[in-house]
């Protein structure tokens, strides 16, 4: 497109001695069709010029949700060994969107369980600091209150500080009786 509007530019020279010419035969159609056409053409050269500028403004678009999880692991500045964990329990954990763990401490858990799971079958059992690496990194995602976790031996997956405050935002208040 950027070909484009280099070479309607390029022409713009030859569209005013159109117009120059139409304006001294005194030809009034010819007039008309010559400033018609003259403005379709700066019409049109700018709206390219827009769309162009808007494209090169616009944010890049995330379609393939490993890319998305890889830009989150970028946005996090995790140590590369933590990354290496998290990529590897993405992929054993057999998540569509490998994105969600790192937003839910629920899914974040069912993604470490079921990467255990899918190493247990394939005798491949995780390292002791894999799990240690794991709380860390769930820590700091989700808060440290959290001690229900899974990957722990806890009960269950608990609520994080962040989605207390959002449930207890959603919810209605219920005045106190008084």
């Amino acid at each position: 497109m950027t070909a484009q509007a280099v070479s309607l530019v390029s022409e713009l020279p030859s569209i005013v001695e159109t117009f120059r010419r139409g304006f001294a035969s005194n030809s009034s159609v010819s007039s008309l069709c010559a400033i018609l056409g003259g403005l379709a053409m700066l019409i049109a050269a700018t709206s390219l010029a827009v769309r162009i500028q808007r494209r090169k403004q616009a944010p890049p678009q995330v379609d393939d949700p490993q890319a998305l999880f890889e830009a989150l692991l970028q946005t996090l500045k995790l140590a590369r060994s933590e990354r290496n964990v998290l990529r590897r329990r993405a992929l054993n954990g057999g998540l569509a969107q490998p994105a969600a763990a790192l937003l839910s401490p629920a899914i974040f858990d069912q993604m470490a369980m079921a990467a255990d799971a899918m190493e247990a079958r394939r005798a491949d059992p995780p390292a002791p600091s894999t799990d240690e690496v794991l709380l860390r990194i769930r820590a700091a995602l989700f808060g440290h209150g959290d001690s229900s976790s899974p990957i722990d031996g806890g009960a269950g997956a608990g609520s994080s500080p962040a989605s207390a405050a959002l449930a207890s935002a959603r919810s209605p208040s219920v005045p106190a009786p008084g």
